[in-house]
């Protein structure tokens, strides 16, 4: 059984970011729940709908006195705009952009997912809806994967909220641990590993972070969270110069992900070498490993 590390608990350090009600709730929650606490993995504020926190499969309602109910708290537009402007560090206009784009980065690894609403000048008003994601660290998730795959290109596909980005953030600490230098093209803060072999790039669309690492950091690997198809171009150019490449991308199957022209593209430049599929429950990370001839 692999352990998920926390710092004593996320939850503590995510209240902060919460209106004083529904902190003190979450607060609560954690202590008084302490084993489910530590598997939440997102917690999500909705305008006139519910508070509440995803734990593997289930929507966890918590009360005001931290106990888990079967009616949820209902978040009102003031605390969705205080939960923005706490996670903007009071500087909305400084994530404006991330905002437009579904996301404001946060310290640590932390990422909150945001329903913006837009105008039809692509102006944002306001927002609907907030999804604090929580990074976990579990070492040798990727163990299973590595053993077959090695240092060679892997595409890891799953439904999103599996582990995808936690299972990549550990196969970064295996090439570095194996002596390769480690680009890490890393556009919305999440892969923050410690891992001495990684040059991280950060803050800039994928497709050029792929392109600048390839031309001024000389990688011997490349890791990617969440490729699309504007990507697919630059992958198949580091590819083509001999660097391996694992990414992730959405997908509950092998013939789901084929479907999507983006991926057949790679597939028949045979960029990767293995297409894992990744199963999660719980603490528990397994794989259905396909290898390409």
């Amino acid at each position: 059984m692999l352990k998920i590390e926390s710092d004593v608990c996320p939850l503590y350090h995510i209240s902060s970011y919460l209106p004083e009600s529904l902190g003190s709730a979450l607060r609560l929650f954690a202590l008084k729940n302490r084993t489910k606490a530590e598997l939440v993995t997102e917690v999500r504020l909705r305008c006139h709908g519910a508070f509440s926190l995803s734990c593997s499969d289930e929507n966890i309602f918590p009360d005001m006195n931290g106990e888990i109910s079967q009616k949820p708290l209902i978040c009102n537009e003031e605390d969705i705009r205080t939960c923005v402007f706490r996670l903007c560090e009071s500087s909305y206009h400084a994530h404006e952009e991330e905002i437009k784009n579904g996301y404001i980065s946060m310290k640590n690894g932390f990422r909150a997912g945001i329903a913006p609403r837009c105008s039809h000048t692509d102006a944002v008003y306001g927002v609907s809806s907030v999804n604090i994601r929580i990074p976990k660290e579990i070492k040798g998730c990727s163990d299973a994967l590595t053993k077959i795959t090695g240092a060679r290109s892997t595409l890891i596909y799953a439904p999103p909220g599996v582990g995808k980005t936690t299972v990549l953030k550990d196969i970064i600490r295996y090439v570095s641990g194996i002596g390769l230098r480690c680009a890490v093209i890393d556009s919305r803060g999440e892969l923050d590993v410690s891992a001495v072999l990684c040059d991280r790039i950060s803050g800039t669309e994928k497709s050029k972070g792929i392109e600048i690492a390839q031309r001024t950091l000389c990688p011997q690997y490349t890791v990617c969270d969440e490729i699309g198809a504007d990507d697919v171009d630059s992958i198949i150019q580091v590819s083509n110069a001999g660097v391996p490449f694992t990414a992730t991308c959405h997908g509950a199957s092998f013939e789901e992900i084929m479907r999507r022209p983006f991926v057949k593209k790679l597939y028949d430049a045979k960029v990767f070498d293995f297409y894992a599929r990744l199963f999660r429950d719980g603490r528990t990370v397994t794989f259905d490993i396909k290898e390409c001839s």
